[in-house]
């Protein structure tokens, strides 16, 4: 890796909205049909962003990546309460194991189809209390057709690289 290169490691249940998140803050064109992603290795700037898939992770988490060049997203969909209880139970438990050091950022994906009447929808203070239980940096909600969640996004990772690590922010719409 190159030393002003930056890593943004993207995980989370299939069907969340990890690629159109990633396409998104670069920019490229989505599609509105499912297309599964094992891997995908964006160059723009200079930034690297791979992401995989959940049976993809224990290669990924193991690697020894405890360094100053890697941010992790975890995502989870706003209209898909198993994804939200995973990303709770597998991923950040996982993620704050092995990776201590990292600034992680919780992104609830596909918050322009949210229902508030539908029970397997989350709501944002479930994200909110999420950030707070496992002590992470941020949690932002993203929606394709709204461009401030991608500005929140991406002053994230803009910031995790300028600042200290252990400092907290929350931001949401």
């Amino acid at each position: 890796m190159h030393k002003k290169e930056k890593r943004c490691l993207v995980v989370g249940d299939a069907m969340v909205g990890k690629t159109t998140l990633i396409k998104t803050l670069l920019g490229i064109p989505t599609s509105e049909r499912y297309e599964s992603t094992v891997f995908l290795d964006f160059y723009k700037g200079r930034v690297k962003v791979p992401r995989t898939r959940e049976s993809a992770i224990s290669d990924v988490v193991r690697l020894p990546v405890e360094n100053d060049d890697q941010i992790i997203i975890v995502c989870y969909s706003a209209t898909d309460r198993e994804s939200y209880i995973n990303a709770r139970t597998f991923w950040l438990p996982l993620i704050k194991k092995n990776h201590k050091r990292n600034p992680i950022l919780i992104v609830a994906t596909n918050t322009e189809s949210i229902d508030s009447t539908d029970s397997e929808h989350v709501e944002s203070k479930d994200g909110l209390s999420t950030a707070k239980l496992f002590n992470v940096q941020s949690f932002c909600e993203f929606s394709k057709t709204n461009s401030p969640d991608i500005t929140g996004i991406l002053d994230f990772i803009t910031m995790s690289f300028c600042y200290n690590h252990d400092k907290q922010k929350i931001c949401q719409r």
